[in-house]
């Protein structure tokens, strides 16, 4: 799997780092603020600067970069396709989304197929 990598950002995980860059406190295992289990797709638009960054500089390595999205229940379509056109903007070879959480193994092998492709 030499060349490729595999960016793995869970909504969350995007929604912390815009938390921090709109001053939110988002602390685990506590209840979720509303902004976090509520669709909101600026939140994760402003969050997606981070995960730009980290897609550009492996591309500078001359890396294939491949973005994981962890799928939960909470997501909406509209945030994931903010996650995904921010992805594909950046340079990304693709986006995936990954289920694990919801159906193990089962949940990965679409994120596998796509990297031997990348």
């Amino acid at each position: 799997m030499s060349g490729r990598k595999i960016t793995s950002s869970g909504q969350r995980d995007l929604d912390q780092v815009a938390g921090r860059i709109h001053n939110i406190d988002l602390v685990y295992n506590i209840d979720l603020d509303h902004a976090y289990i509520t669709e909101n797709v600026a939140l994760v638009e402003a969050s997606c600067i981070n995960l730009a960054r980290h897609i550009s500089n492996t591309k500078a390595y001359g890396v294939n970069v491949v973005v994981a999205v962890n799928m939960f229940s909470t997501h909406t379509e509209a945030e994931i396709n903010a996650v995904r056109s921010a992805s594909l903007a950046a340079g990304a070879f693709d986006v995936v989304l990954c289920t694990h959480h919801a159906h193990g193994g089962k949940g990965t092998v679409s994120t596998m197929l796509l990297l031997f492709q990348a």
